[in-house]
C-alpha cells in the first residue's frame, strides 16, 4: 500500500476514503486519530493509503471529484423550495411548542390530582368518623372482655 494523499483534517480524509470506497477501490486511513492525542495536524497528518495497482485510478477519481462541476450544468434556483422548507420548519416548530404546552399542562393537572387524592386519603384516616369507628371497636372489645370475666 502506498500513501496517495495526506490530510490535516480527519473529516476530509474520511470523505476521500468514502469516495474511493464508492468506486470499489480498496483504501484505508493511517494515523487518523494521532493528532487527537496532542499532536498538531501538520506534524502527524492523516494518510490515505491505496493499493499500488489502483493508485493512478484513485488519484484520478479524487481529482475529478474535487473539481467544480460547472460545465454544461444549469444552475437551478431552489429559493422557492428553501422558503417552503423554512415555512414548513416554522410550522413544525409552532406545532411542537403547542404540543409541549399541552403536555406540561396535562402533567401539572395529573400531579395536582394525585396530590389532592393523597390529602383526601390522609384526611379520611384522621377524620372523626374513623375515630368513632375505632372507639366502637374498643367498646365492643371491652364489652366482650367484661362479659367473659363475669362468666368465669
Amino acid at each position: 500500500m502506498v500513501t496517495l494523499k495526506t490530510y490535516s483534517n480527519p473529516v476530509e480524509a474520511g470523505i476521500a476514503k468514502s469516495i474511493l470506497d464508492e468506486h470499489d477501490i480498496f483504501c484505508s486511513l493511517a494515523d487518523e486519530n494521532a493528532n487527537a492525542y496532542g499532536g498538531a495536524p501538520f506534524a502527524m497528518p492523516v494518510r490515505l493509503l491505496v493499493n499500488d495497482g489502483q493508485a493512478d485510478e484513485a488519484l484520478r477519481i479524487l481529482n475529478t471529484m474535487a473539481q467544480p462541476r460547472s460545465s454544461g450544468v444549469e444552475h437551478v434556483d431552489n429559493s422557492d423550495e428553501d422558503s417552503s422548507t423554512g415555512n414548513e420548519l416554522t410550522g413544525i416548530r409552532e406545532e411542537l411548542k403547542k404540543l409541549r404546552g399541552r403536555i406540561e399542562s396535562n402533567t401539572a393537572f395529573v400531579i395536582l390530582l394525585f396530590a389532592a387524592l393523597f390529602f383526601f386519603f390522609l384526611v379520611q384516616l384522621n377524620s372523626p368518623v374513623s375515630a368513632r369507628s375505632r372507639q366502637r371497636q374498643v367498646e365492643s372489645w371491652n364489652t366482650a372482655r367484661t362479659a367473659l370475666k363475669g362468666t368465669s
